[in-house]
């Protein structure tokens, strides 16, 4: 599907801000070391000498980190705002609905109806309603039955990411749980921050709260763990 293709850019530049297991600003997560867990800042006193302080958004909210000015992305309102051939344009896959200055070729174009999209359809399943081909909108639904044709479930825990229910692969809907039992112990299911995974960061407040032995440390930010897990359920087809 043509809204997956994000995955790298938001793992690379989004993902890794944020991935705090339910502790938010109190707390983060274990990471590895080879792991990326980008600085948070203020203002560019705060980073490393040759980065910059950016501002990115992610599913309304501002985060900013710590990264080379190049990858900085840039917001707009209009393409007089952008250079070097970009236009001020949404993004092509489930995590850009921000204008911002892009190459022509990545961007997208919102819609309000099938008749603003030429040859394709105005995708209204997608959080913020883009024009795409047919075969790449997620079928909307409201019970397992609508998708029986398809072999898949109807799945309703990524409120984040799309406007309603939609067909997908049952493997790839979240399951909310409250217990460990709630989730399928026998496949090494466990029930993290309310959703279940096979893999689950140990919480920390610093990095002697990790396994240091194995080089780990404490990554803190500001973005729910549950919400980076359901991010990466959106970006599976």
């Amino acid at each position: 599907m043509k809204y997956v293709a994000g995955i790298v850019f938001f793992f690379s530049c989004l993902c890794v801000l944020a991935c705090s297991k339910g502790a938010g600003a109190a707390g983060g997560y274990c990471k590895g070391d080879k792991d990326f867990c980008p600085t948070a800042c203020i203002d560019e006193k705060g980073c490393p000498t040759g980065q910059a302080c950016c501002t990115e958004k992610f599913l309304g909210r501002e985060i900013k980190v710590c990264s080379e000015p190049a990858k900085c992305t840039k917001y707009c309102s209009a393409d007089s705002e952008c250079s070097d051939g970009a236009v001020c344009c949404m993004g092509d896959d489930v995590f850009d609905w921000e204008k911002a200055c892009r190459k022509p070729t990545d961007c997208t174009k919102g819609c309000s109806a099938d008749s603003d999209c030429g040859s394709d359809i105005c995708c209204t399943t997608l959080h913020t309603p883009i024009c795409q081909a047919a075969e790449d909108c997620p079928r909307a639904c409201a019970a397992d039955q609508d998708c029986a044709s398809m072999g898949q479930t109807c799945c309703s825990t990524l409120p984040e990411f799309f406007s309603r229910a939609h067909c997908r692969a049952k493997a790839n809907c979240p399951r909310v749980c409250k217990a460990a039992t709630d989730c399928d112990t026998a496949a090494s299911e466990s029930c993290c921050n309310g959703i279940c995974a096979k893999t689950c960061p140990k919480d920390c407040q610093q990095s002697v709260d990790c396994n240091t032995s194995v080089g780990e440390t404490c990554c803190r930010s500001a973005v729910n763990f549950t919400t980076i897990l359901k991010a990466y359920y959106a970006t599976q087809e």
